[in-house]
Protein backbone atom coordinates (compact mmCIF):
# COMPACT_ATOMS: atom_id res chain seq x y z
CA UNK A 1 0.00 0.00 0.00
CA UNK A 2 1.43 3.59 -0.52
CA UNK A 3 0.47 5.97 1.91
CA UNK A 4 0.71 10.09 1.31
CA UNK A 5 3.24 11.37 2.92
CA UNK A 6 1.79 13.45 5.41
CA UNK A 7 0.72 10.44 7.18
CA UNK A 8 4.18 9.49 6.99
CA UNK A 9 5.36 12.75 7.85
CA UNK A 10 3.00 12.10 11.34
CA UNK A 11 4.17 9.43 12.34
CA UNK A 12 7.45 9.55 12.06
CA UNK A 13 6.82 12.50 14.60
CA UNK A 14 5.02 10.28 16.89
CA UNK A 15 7.65 7.17 17.03
CA UNK A 16 9.42 10.02 18.33
CA UNK A 17 7.32 10.44 21.91
CA UNK A 18 7.39 8.94 24.92
CA UNK A 19 5.05 5.81 25.15
CA UNK A 20 2.01 7.73 26.51
CA UNK A 21 1.51 9.88 23.74
CA UNK A 22 2.29 7.09 21.28
CA UNK A 23 -0.61 4.85 23.33
CA UNK A 24 -3.25 7.79 23.13
CA UNK A 25 -2.11 8.12 19.54
CA UNK A 26 -2.40 4.43 18.58
CA UNK A 27 -5.76 4.56 20.69
CA UNK A 28 -7.35 7.15 18.14
CA UNK A 29 -6.00 4.65 15.26
CA UNK A 30 -7.99 1.99 16.37
CA UNK A 31 -11.24 3.72 16.83
CA UNK A 32 -11.01 5.09 12.83
CA UNK A 33 -12.61 3.34 10.49
CA UNK A 34 -11.90 2.45 6.46
CA UNK A 35 -11.34 0.90 4.06
CA UNK A 36 -9.62 -2.60 4.64
CA UNK A 37 -5.88 -1.22 3.45
CA UNK A 38 -6.07 1.88 6.02
CA UNK A 39 -7.42 -0.27 8.54
CA UNK A 40 -4.58 -2.36 8.69
CA UNK A 41 -2.12 -0.20 7.84
CA UNK A 42 -3.65 1.54 11.55
CA UNK A 43 -3.16 -1.77 13.07
CA UNK A 44 0.46 -2.40 11.61
CA UNK A 45 1.51 0.94 12.87
CA UNK A 46 -0.39 0.96 16.10
CA UNK A 47 1.52 -2.26 16.91
CA UNK A 48 4.99 -1.12 15.73
CA UNK A 49 4.72 2.49 17.58
CA UNK A 50 3.65 0.73 21.20
CA UNK A 51 6.54 -1.62 20.25
CA UNK A 52 9.03 1.55 19.47
CA UNK A 53 9.62 -0.14 15.88
CA UNK A 54 7.77 1.92 13.93
CA UNK A 55 9.22 2.74 10.26
CA UNK A 56 7.84 4.76 7.08
CA UNK A 57 7.73 1.84 4.66
CA UNK A 58 5.47 3.72 2.21
CA UNK A 59 5.82 0.38 0.16
CA UNK A 60 4.39 -1.76 2.56
CA UNK A 61 0.91 -4.10 1.53
CA UNK A 62 -2.13 -3.99 3.68
CA UNK A 63 -1.96 -7.92 3.31
CA UNK A 64 0.95 -8.38 5.17
CA UNK A 65 -0.36 -8.32 8.99
CA UNK A 66 0.22 -12.50 9.38
CA UNK A 67 4.30 -11.27 8.90
CA UNK A 68 4.06 -9.75 12.03
CA UNK A 69 5.21 -11.49 15.09
CA UNK A 70 2.06 -10.73 17.27
CA UNK A 71 3.31 -13.42 20.01
CA UNK A 72 6.26 -11.02 20.75
CA UNK A 73 4.95 -9.71 24.23
CA UNK A 74 4.83 -5.61 24.29
CA UNK A 75 6.65 -3.76 26.79
CA UNK A 76 5.28 -4.22 30.47
CA UNK A 77 4.73 0.00 30.35
CA UNK A 78 1.41 -0.80 27.71
CA UNK A 79 -1.89 -0.87 29.81
CA UNK A 80 -3.21 -4.69 29.18
CA UNK A 81 -6.32 -3.76 27.79
CA UNK A 82 -4.62 -1.71 24.71
CA UNK A 83 -2.84 -4.63 24.35
CA UNK A 84 -6.04 -6.57 24.20
CA UNK A 85 -7.49 -4.45 22.05
CA UNK A 86 -5.13 -4.53 19.30
CA UNK A 87 -4.49 -8.65 19.57
CA UNK A 88 -8.06 -8.89 18.94
CA UNK A 89 -8.43 -6.12 16.37
CA UNK A 90 -5.11 -8.10 14.39
CA UNK A 91 -6.69 -11.38 14.51
CA UNK A 92 -10.54 -9.82 13.33
CA UNK A 93 -8.38 -8.04 10.42
CA UNK A 94 -5.77 -11.01 9.48
CA UNK A 95 -9.09 -13.44 9.11
CA UNK A 96 -10.94 -10.35 7.26
CA UNK A 97 -7.90 -9.78 4.58
CA UNK A 98 -7.56 -12.12 1.66
CA UNK A 99 -4.12 -12.87 0.79
CA UNK A 100 -4.70 -11.82 -3.42
CA UNK A 101 -7.33 -10.87 -5.48
CA UNK A 102 -7.92 -14.03 -6.70
CA UNK A 103 -9.06 -15.14 -2.98
CA UNK A 104 -11.27 -11.94 -2.75
CA UNK A 105 -13.11 -13.28 -5.86
CA UNK A 106 -14.62 -16.07 -4.06
CA UNK A 107 -16.03 -13.98 -1.43
CA UNK A 108 -18.01 -11.87 -3.67
CA UNK A 109 -21.26 -11.28 -2.08
CA UNK A 110 -24.95 -11.27 -3.50
CA UNK A 111 -24.49 -8.12 -5.63
CA UNK A 112 -28.64 -7.66 -5.90
CA UNK A 113 -28.53 -7.12 -2.31
CA UNK A 114 -26.94 -3.40 -3.17
CA UNK A 115 -26.52 -2.04 0.02
CA UNK A 116 -24.02 -5.04 1.27
CA UNK A 117 -22.30 -4.93 -2.33
CA UNK A 118 -21.29 -1.31 -2.35
CA UNK A 119 -20.08 -1.77 1.18
CA UNK A 120 -17.99 -4.64 0.41
CA UNK A 121 -16.90 -2.64 -2.83
CA UNK A 122 -15.76 0.06 -0.81
CA UNK A 123 -13.64 -1.76 1.64
CA UNK A 124 -12.07 -4.17 -0.50
CA UNK A 125 -11.47 -1.03 -3.19
CA UNK A 126 -7.91 -1.38 -2.41
CA UNK A 127 -7.73 -4.93 -4.34
CA UNK A 128 -7.88 -2.85 -7.13
CA UNK A 129 -4.03 -2.35 -6.96
CA UNK A 130 -2.79 -5.19 -5.07
CA UNK A 131 0.19 -6.64 -6.26
CA UNK A 132 0.14 -4.48 -9.23
CA UNK A 133 3.02 -2.48 -11.20
CA UNK A 134 2.18 1.34 -12.41
CA UNK A 135 2.63 0.85 -15.86
CA UNK A 136 0.13 -0.01 -18.71
CA UNK A 137 -0.06 -3.38 -18.06
CA UNK A 138 -1.22 -3.19 -14.08
CA UNK A 139 -3.23 0.11 -15.29
CA UNK A 140 -5.48 -2.63 -17.37
CA UNK A 141 -5.15 -5.08 -14.76
CA UNK A 142 -6.73 -2.59 -12.32
CA UNK A 143 -9.34 -1.48 -14.77
CA UNK A 144 -9.88 -4.83 -15.66
CA UNK A 145 -10.33 -5.48 -11.97
CA UNK A 146 -12.65 -2.60 -11.73
CA UNK A 147 -15.27 -4.21 -14.16
CA UNK A 148 -15.12 -7.65 -12.11
CA UNK A 149 -16.60 -5.21 -9.18
CA UNK A 150 -19.11 -3.88 -11.47
CA UNK A 151 -20.64 -6.53 -13.68
CA UNK A 152 -22.50 -8.24 -11.81
CA UNK A 153 -24.64 -5.46 -10.64
CA UNK A 154 -28.33 -5.57 -11.88
CA UNK A 155 -28.77 -3.57 -15.05
CA UNK A 156 -31.06 -0.79 -13.20
CA UNK A 157 -28.69 -0.19 -10.34
CA UNK A 158 -26.91 3.12 -12.67
CA UNK A 159 -26.03 5.08 -9.98
CA UNK A 160 -24.83 2.69 -7.62
CA UNK A 161 -22.83 1.35 -10.40
CA UNK A 162 -21.63 4.82 -11.87
CA UNK A 163 -20.54 5.79 -7.89
CA UNK A 164 -18.69 2.59 -7.84
CA UNK A 165 -16.81 2.87 -11.35
CA UNK A 166 -16.30 6.77 -10.00
CA UNK A 167 -14.69 5.86 -6.95
CA UNK A 168 -12.78 2.77 -8.25
CA UNK A 169 -11.28 4.91 -11.09
CA UNK A 170 -10.21 8.02 -8.69
CA UNK A 171 -8.70 4.98 -6.41
CA UNK A 172 -6.83 3.59 -9.32
CA UNK A 173 -5.88 6.73 -10.23
CA UNK A 174 -4.81 8.33 -7.38
CA UNK A 175 -2.23 4.61 -6.96
CA UNK A 176 -0.89 5.16 -10.53
CA UNK A 177 0.23 8.70 -9.58
CA UNK A 178 1.38 8.73 -6.47
CA UNK A 179 3.72 5.14 -7.60
CA UNK A 180 5.05 7.12 -10.63
CA UNK A 181 6.18 9.94 -8.22
CA UNK A 182 7.47 7.70 -5.76
CA UNK A 183 9.55 5.54 -8.24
Amino acid sequence: MRLAERYLTDLRAVAQTDLDYRTRTVKRMLQSGSDIAYRNRGLYDAWRLLRSEWTDDPHWEFTRLRDLPTDQPFPDAVPTDLQEQIAQALKQAITETPGSFEELQSQRPDPTDTGTYMDWFYRYVPYLTLGLTPDATGLTSARARLRWFLEPLPEDEEILRTEMLRRGQRYIDDWYEFATRVS
